[in-house]
């Protein structure tokens, strides 16, 4: 496997974080967002996300696909693993530390 095979999905995945973003950029001034872009543990969330989705595709398909396949499927990892997590939390009640309540709930609830 070359390089560039390994990091096909780690780096699709991270281009469906900035393209999701990129979506939200107007409502950027919101309080919700603005806390959302300074606060850690969603961030931390998002790069567990990442990593996650990018090991799983290559796991799952790095045999099979090519270095193309691979950064759409890892692109396409954490859209759904969004969808599938948001679909089964449906309490706001989730809640990560003690001043960044709803993080967990919001990092699903954005897709």
């Amino acid at each position: 496997m070359s390089t560039l095979h390994i990091a096909a999905p780690f780096v699709g995945a991270v281009l469906s974080e900035v393209l999701h973003w990129y979506r939200v950029r107007e409502k950027l001034e919101s309080a919700k967002y603005r806390k959302l872009l300074h606060s850690r543990p969603y961030w931390i969330i998002t790069t567990l996300a990442v990593l996650f989705g990018g090991l799983s595709v290559l796991i799952l398909f790095g045999a099979r696909f090519n270095d193309g396949e691979l950064l759409l499927a890892g692109a396409a990892f954490p859209t759904l693993l969004r969808k599938v997590i948001a679909a089964f939390v449906g309490s706001p009640k989730t809640v990560l530390g003690t001043n960044d309540r709803r993080v967990v709930t919001d990092y699903f609830a954005v897709a």
